[in-house]
């Protein structure tokens, strides 16, 4: 069975994690309501994903020589992915709302367009590796999750 709710939490953190990466820097007050409002949709959706039974999206993004290779994101349900997708998510969650009070207003106003970006990169290639059922993507999700972290550490 074809379900977007599967595709929905790791292609809209992803998406809006990476417009935030290039929006200017004083918009802080923004990417803190749009991250926190993202955190809350993917946890939802990790709810709704735990409590439904077995799914699988397909999304053919290359195509050569009229089937003889596809490339497709192909993303399914497993009982152990979707139970550490609902923690996952929720660290998720419970990290933006952690980073609010953490961050001090001289961190506010420096690299707060890469800070909020790097969290909703992080949420979405971490629903992405749990959820992908291909292996290729699952190595692209993989590095989305760790060039942000990589990078926060060369930036301080």
């Amino acid at each position: 069975m074809e379900n977007i709710t599967l595709a929905i939490p790791v292609l809209l953190p992803l998406t809006i994690g990476f417009i935030i990466l290039f929006l200017p820097s004083r918009l802080s007050v923004l990417f803190r309501a749009v991250t926190l409002i993202i955190s809350i949709v993917t946890f939802i959706l990790a709810i709704v994903i735990f409590t439904s039974g077995e799914s699988q999206f397909s999304w053919s993004i290359l195509t050569l020589a009229e089937g003889v290779f596809n490339l497709a994101l192909l993303l399914k349900v497993t009982t152990l992915g979707k139970f550490i997708l609902l923690f996952a998510m929720g660290f998720g969650l419970l990290i933006t709302l952690y980073s609010f009070k953490a961050r001090t207003a001289v961190d506010e106003q420096r690299n707060s367009n890469f800070y909020y970006g790097s969290i909703l990169l992080t949420i979405g290639g971490s629903a992405g590796i749990l959820l992908s059922n291909h292996l290729l993507f699952l190595l692209i999700f993989w590095e989305i999750v760790t060039d942000p972290q990589f990078k926060s550490v060369a930036l301080r």
